[in-house]
């Protein structure tokens, strides 16, 4: 499946699966690509500049401990 993917969607997408994994998650959502994309480097450096891997994983902890994010589960 991943074949036609280059090396690098195949990187993200691995940091992507881990930061899942992470949150406890059995599935890969936004905020875990976007944690892979910064976590590569290369592409997350230049298109994400001037953010840390770090700040945005304890803002998507927040936004997973929120009230609201809970009462939105079925």
């Amino acid at each position: 499946m991943f074949e036609r993917y280059t090396e690098k969607a195949r990187r993200t997408i691995f940091f992507a699966r881990h930061e899942a994994s992470q949150f406890g998650s059995s599935y890969i959502e936004t905020e875990h690509l976007l944690l892979g994309l910064l976590n590569d480097g290369f592409l997350g450096a230049r298109v994400l500049e001037g953010l840390s891997v770090q700040a945005v994983r304890e803002d998507i902890l927040a936004h997973f401990a929120s009230p609201e994010r809970n009462s939105n589960i079925c």
